[in-house]
């Protein structure tokens, strides 16, 4: 079994620097920008419109502005407690809701889910710049178990549940751990294209951030390795809805793209294992 001891901090008042101020959350990064501009298109909105969208590492809330205007059928954006205050305060007024989340507990990512869900898991998980480094001990195998437990039920019932992860390589050992852990907890990941760099530039959260700095970027797919033929007509039919939600929306309307992208919808899930050894890779390998 996984022994999370550091991940239990999700849980702590003073977060994941004990006696410092938390560094975390305060911005918005190139991935969250990359991951907008991925989500904007017309079939990235058919992903999210009528859905459960479950994001991991909120922070100041902005991607959950953004994906609250796709007219999920639920929001919930998650981070460490100290910042829920602050992003329920950002995301009022829109379809989205605010909890805090401990990574690694698969009961409490079960119950969250049930609580706002009505089901133990989630349709869409997202995932912007929460791999960046080690500070906290397991983090890498913690953030595993809690994507992998979001996306699917212990029963095995089908479910076509879907994360998308973008982040900056920074730590190949953290990135190492966290793939292993994927793996090993059912789950394939997917490398998918990153929008066009002037199509970001045209956003104006990334305008403050150089062509370099977009294109270091990745964006993956994460779902489960069984897959079962899709609905006949389900695809075209999310996305008539997401385009008749989406029209209007405004300021944020206008910051959206219509370059389209490619999101299978046609994964189910294997039945979510109880446990995983997932070991930190040899940092002298």
């Amino acid at each position: 079994p996984i022994q999370l001891r550091a991940m239990a901090i999700g849980l702590a008042d003073v977060g994941w620097f004990p006696g410092l101020q938390d560094p975390t959350g305060e911005s918005t990064w190139p991935p969250a920008v990359v991951l907008m501009a991925h989500l904007s298109s017309s079939r990235g909105r058919a992903l999210l419109c009528g859905r459960n969208v479950l994001e991991l590492g909120a922070g100041n809330g902005e991607l959950a502005k953004i994906v609250a205007a796709m007219r999920p059928r639920k929001l919930l954006a998650t981070d460490l407690p100290h910042r829920i205050e602050q992003l329920g305060d950002v995301l009022h007024g829109t379809c989205a809701e605010a909890a805090a989340l401990p990574w690694g507990d698969q009961k409490a990512v079960e119950m969250l889910c049930r609580r706002h869900f009505g089901a133990p898991h989630a349709d869409v998980v997202l995932i912007s710049d929460c791999l960046y480094t080690n500070w906290v001990e397991d983090s890498a195998t913690a953030l595993a178990v809690t994507v992998a437990a979001a996306l699917g039920e212990r029963s095995g019932q089908a479910h076509d549940g879907t994360a998308l992860l973008a982040y900056v390589p920074r730590s190949s050992a953290l990135e190492e751990q966290f793939f292993k852990c994927t793996a090993q907890l059912g789950l394939r990941k997917l490398p998918l294209p990153k929008p066009d760099v002037y199509l970001l530039k045209s956003m104006e959260a990334a305008r403050e951030f150089e062509e370099e700095e977009l294109h270091a970027v990745l964006l993956l797919e994460l779902s489960r390795s069984c897959s079962r033929k899709p609905v006949p007509g389900l695809r075209a039919e999310r996305e008539k809805m997401a385009l008749a939600a989406f029209v209007g929306h405004g300021e944020v309307a206008r910051q959206l793209s219509e370059t389209p992208s490619s999101f299978p919808l046609n994964t189910t899930p294997s039945k979510f294992p109880l446990s995983v050894n997932c070991e930190a890779p040899d940092e002298n390998m």
